[in-house]
């Protein structure tokens, strides 16, 4: 149903007049129009023909849902709706899929968010009614047929233009280089179909930024020439004049500030993140292939350093990326060759001031790279998937260890183990455990999994449900990290958890740091009014452990206790416990994982 010709109208539902004009000029600022839907849904489609509709359902869902009704009856389901619901109303949510409405927007988004989504809509409609002919015309003709970016030849031409000027004028240019991290997941996960939302979101995105052809900077200013997707979920920006390298990081920023917002793709909440590499012509290359290299391992620095950031390029991170690539190839049959081991690190509770329980953690030697860091290794594991094979070991190990240690007499020993984004995503978490807990003959009550700020922030109703069921179960659901990240008082009362773990790098700095220490105090009150426990990470010196202590945290793991120590030796150290008075921590620090 949506038209190729400019204007497209737009029939909007808005909670409040204010909020209808502030729709309407944001589409005015990208050549569509917008019109009210009036009490006659029959005469406002009559008059208005529209090409879509916005439906604002954060105030009166049920209202909403009826004007959603009486829409895609009178037009034979035919048309596209972007619907904005109140934040967590999962309900609304259901009611509308079941309609038949597809594309959804967490409110509060703002006016040209929403105008951007909607545009992308009707770019995903009009893609779709494509035949294969005319998506081979649209390649053709310099385009991505599925986001309508310059394709990869397109990008390659142009930026052989735009670096002949840049020479000629004797002035910098810039190419981002952006890659969505953790794409395959959503696609393994949710489908296709959902991972081809994701991208049309970030070239919207992409497109906004290249909108604005002249930013003023203090020294400067940028001319932005086009975005482009290389293919798969490769997407680049190509500045075509900067003053200052900086300035290329000021468009990476704004960037990666956009991508902040949640997007709905068939009701499912994506929350997604990008990593970014910069190389600036012409101190980091003089031709197309030298500069697209050098961004991308900008890129992979970025991710190697957590993601959803950017890097500009350095000639060090060529070795980098082979040593990523050499620890990937290696950790490909790390679990095969037995070369993986799982140490234990003892969590305190400071109340009975025992030891409660332990946290699992992976090590690898490998033969030919000798020890190799868990903070290299466990990222590049996310990345390519390897985390699920060896998260599952970990878990099955870890169980068979709990069970033995309990035969031996440390029946009140419980279990933590971290389990990743990817488990989630890649198979039936649940019954992966249940089976693993029946294997071990490990009670379910035993066995605390942690989860990450990420997991929450993207999780859908599957993973909420899955979190349920393993509550259900008697396993304890610990938000690992706590404090840091992108945690929400709405995730956090939205999913089912037992244990805040606050963030080694907060413990760390709460003798010395007034803010550390008044993070921790609202953390804690935080969790008594929802009635969670508290668990204080990273702990390793007897000063940390006070503070913590008159701040109200139940328990403490760190290098104040002990590192991680091996099956063997943590048995025989909760033999030999004699309280936290008589830990002064280790003499040197090394890496946990």
């Amino acid at each position: 149903m949506p038209a190729s010709a400019h204007h497209q109208r737009v029939l909007i539902y808005a909670a409040s007049g204010a909020r209808l004009e502030a729709l309407k000029e944001a589409l005015v600022g990208i050549g569509m129009r917008g019109l009210r839907a009036e009490a006659s849904i029959e005469g406002s489609l009559q008059e208005a023909r529209p090409d879509g509709a916005i439906v604002d359902a954060s105030v009166s869902p049920a209202s909403a849902l009826a004007l959603c009704r009486e829409l895609l009856k009178a037009t034979s389901n035919d048309l596209p709706i972007l619907l904005i619901l109140a934040a967590g109303d999962t309900c609304t949510l259901s009611h509308a899929r079941s309609l038949g409405v597809r594309e959804f927007a967490e409110h509060p988004s703002t006016p040209e968010v929403l105008a951007l989504r909607f545009q992308g809509l009707l770019r995903a409609e009009t893609a779709i009614e494509l035949p294969e002919t005319d998506r081979r015309t649209a390649d053709a003709g310099g385009r991505d047929g599925l986001t309508g970016l310059s394709n990869r030849p397109s990008f390659l031409e142009g930026m052989d233009a735009v670096i002949a000027r840049a020479r000629a004028a004797g002035h910098m240019a810039a190419l981002l280089y952006l890659d969505i991290d953790r794409f395959k997941a959503v696609n393994d996960a949710l489908g296709h179909a959902a991972g081809d939302v994701l991208l049309q979101h970030v070239a919207r995105i992409l497109e906004d930024q290249v909108r604005a052809t002249d930013l003023v900077h203090a020294g400067g200013s940028v001319m932005l020439s086009d975005a482009s997707r290389l293919g798969g979920d490769e997407f680049t920006v190509l500045l075509s004049k900067v003053s200052q390298p900086e300035h290329a990081g000021d468009v990476a920023r704004r960037i990666l500030l956009a991508m902040r917002d949640p997007i709905f793709a068939d009701g499912y909440q994506l929350a997604a993140t990008a990593s970014i590499g910069i190389a600036i012509f012409p101190q980091d290359g003089h031709d197309p292939e030298t500069l697209l290299r050098c961004a991308d391992l900008a890129m992979y620095a970025a991710k190697a350093e957590g993601r959803g950031r950017y890097r500009f390029y350095r000639p060090s991170m060529g070795a980098l990326h082979h040593r990523r690539l050499e620890v990937e190839q290696h950790l490909r049959g790390a679990l095969e060759r037995n070369e993986l081991a799982v140490h234990y690190q003892p969590r305190v509770d400071l109340g009975a001031d025992e030891i409660c329980a332990v946290e699992a953690l992976v090590r690898w030697h490998s033969p030919a790279l000798g020890e190799v860091q868990p903070r290299e290794f466990i990222p590049i594991a996310e990345e390519s998937g390897l985390i699920v094979s060896i998260g599952d070991w970990v878990l099955e190990t870890a169980c068979h260890q709990l069970h033995r240690w309990r035969e031996e007499g440390l029946e009140a020993l419980r279990l933590s183990v971290n389990i990743s984004s990817r488990q989630f995503a890649s198979c039936d978490v649940l019954r992966t455990v249940t089976d693993i807990l029946r294997r071990t003959r490990v009670e379910p009550h035993a066995l605390e999994l942690e989860v990450t700020e990420r997991l929450m922030l993207g999780a859908d109703e599957g993973t909420a449900l899955a979190l349920r069921d393993l509550r259900g179960i008697g396993v304890t659901i610990a938000l690992d990290d706590f404090g840091t990240g992108y945690s929400s008082l709405s995730s956090i009362t939205r999913y089912p958890l037992d244990v805040l773990k606050i963030d080694r790098s907060i413990a760390a700095e709460v003798e010395a740091d007034p803010a550390a220490e008044s993070i921790v105090s609202a953390i804690v009150t935080l969790a008594r009014s929802l009635g969670l426990g508290v668990v204080a990470e990273g702990v390793d010196a007897p000063g940390q452990a006070h503070v913590l202590m008159r701040l109200g945290c139940e328990e403490l793991q760190g290098f104040l206790v002990t590192p991680a120590l091996d099956a063997d030796a943590l048995a025989a150290f909760c033999r030999d416990w004699r309280g936290i008075a008589e830990c002064t921590g280790p003499d040197a620090t090394s890496d946990i994982g």
